[in-house]
């Protein structure tokens, strides 16, 4: 009984050591296991940090579009503005250029009718000096007539 007991107790202790073995490379496993899921973890919290970054970014880009849509639409209100701006001066120019036509065809008959004017004039002086010279004649016709009488 005592060699069966030793052969027990022999086996016994190569079994525990062999559970000792096995429970060490269970606890080595599982060691190398929380390495990875910290590792893992810590890369999942710096996707989820990155994607919330980028998430940031995206509002941020797009509050930045929404202003340079608003500067796009007033500039193109303004471009509108100065078009129409455009086409009236376009319009008054041509109406000046109109009114500078007509202005010259009429400086040109003002023109035209001046020199009417002092020949008229020309002539006009001349008859009244023609006048002038025919009534003083009358003048001392009638003076001689009135001594003479």
């Amino acid at each position: 009984a005592g060699k069966g007991f030793a052969v027990v107790a022999d086996e016994i202790r190569a079994l525990s050591e062999h559970t000792k073995e096995s429970a060490e490379e269970i606890a080595s496993t599982i060691d190398d296991l929380i390495k990875r899921v910290d590792t893992a973890s810590a890369n999942m919290q710096r996707s989820v940090d990155s994607a919330t970054e980028q998430s940031e970014m995206i509002v941020e880009t797009g509050e930045k579009f929404e202003i340079i849509l608003e500067k796009i639409t007033d500039l193109s209100r303004r471009v509108a503005a100065i078009s129409d701006n455009v086409e009236g001066c376009v319009d008054a120019n041509g109406k000046v250029m109109d009114a500078i036509s007509n202005l010259s065809a009429t400086s040109e008959e003002v023109a035209a009718s001046s020199e009417s004017s002092i020949t008229i004039s020309k002539d006009c002086e001349s008859d009244m000096e023609v006048t002038k010279n025919i009534l003083h004649e009358i003048l001392q016709i009638s003076r001689k007539g009135i001594k003479n009488i």
